[in-house]
C-alpha cells in the first residue's frame, strides 16, 4: 500500500514509487534487490584484467638524460681513441671523418643496449649530435695540451718531434695556424660544424638500423 503523503510532507500520487519532492522510496522493489545482488555477484566471478605488456615508448633524449650523455661520452671517447691511430695523410683525415661518424652510431647503440628504449630518428640525430659536440671538446683539450707542449718545446722542438713522428707537415700547418687568429677560428668552427653533424648523421643511421633488430 502507498502512502498519501512523504515523510517530507509531499502529497503522493497514485501508485507513486518514489517522492516527487525528495526522491525517497515509498515501496519494496525486491526485483530491483534482487537484480543489484546478481550483479554484485557477476562481477565478483568475473576472471581478473591482465596487464599487456607496455611497449617501448620514445624516451627524450639530452643532457638532462644521464645514459644519453654516459653514452655520447663513451662513443666519443672510442672515437678520440681510434682517429689517434697513425695512417697516411689522406687516410688520417679520412679514418677521422669516420670515426666520427662511427661514434654517432656507437652512442644509440651503447643507448638502446643499456636502457631497452627505441629511439626514433630525431632522437638518434640528438643523441649523435651530443656525441659530436663531445669529440668537440676533446679536441679543444687536446689542442691546449698540444700548446702547452709548444710552450715547452719551442717552435724547433715541435717540428723535431713531428718529424720523428713522420708527420712534418703537422708542426708547419700548427704554426702557421697559430700565427693567424681568424684562420685559427675559422678551423675551429668547422671543426664544430663537422663533427657534429656527421655524429648526428651517424646517430640517425643507428636509429633506422637498429630498429630493424
Amino acid at each position: 500500500m502507498v502512502n498519501e503523503y512523504c515523510t517530507c510532507g509531499a502529497k503522493l500520487p497514485e501508485d507513486a514509487r518514489f517522492c516527487h519532492k525528495c526522491g525517497k522510496p515509498q515501496r519494496e522493489e525486491p526485483e530491483i534487490e534482487a537484480l543489484a545482488q546478481e550483479t554484485v555477484v557477476t562481477a565478483s566471478l568475473a576472471p581478473p584484467a591482465v596487464d599487456l605488456p607496455v611497449p617501448p615508448t620514445v624516451t627524450t633524449i639530452g643532457f638532462r638524460n644521464p645514459m644519453a650523455v654516459r653514452a655520447s661520452l663513451v662513443a666519443s671517447a672510442l672515437a678520440t681513441l681510434a682517429g689517434l691511430l697513425p695512417l697516411p695523410g689522406p687516410f688520417h683525415s679520412l679514418w677521422q671523418l669516420l670515426t666520427i661518424t662511427a661514434a654517432g652510431f656507437a652512442s644509440v647503440y651503447f643507448y638502446q643496449r643499456r636502457t631497452g628504449a627505441y629511439l626514433s630518428v630525431r632522437g638518434g640525430l640528438q643523441i649523435g649530435w651530443m656525441t659530436g659536440l663531445f669529440c668537440f671538446v676533446v679536441t679543444i683539450v687536446m689542442l691546449t695540451l698540444l700548446l702547452a707542449l709548444i710552450a715547452g718545446l719551442g717552435e724547433s722542438g715541435l717540428k723535431k718531434l713531428t718529424a720523428e713522428s713522420g708527420r712534418p707537415e703537422i708542426a708547419d700547418a700548427f704554426m702557421s695556424m697559430m700565427s693567424n687568429p681568424a684562420m685559427l677560428i675559422f678551423a675551429l668552427a668547422g671543426a664544430f660544424f663537422l663533427m657534429t653533424v656527421l655524429a648526428s648523421a651517424g646517430g640517425a643511421l643507428g636509429s633506422k638500423v637498429l630498429e630493424k633488430e
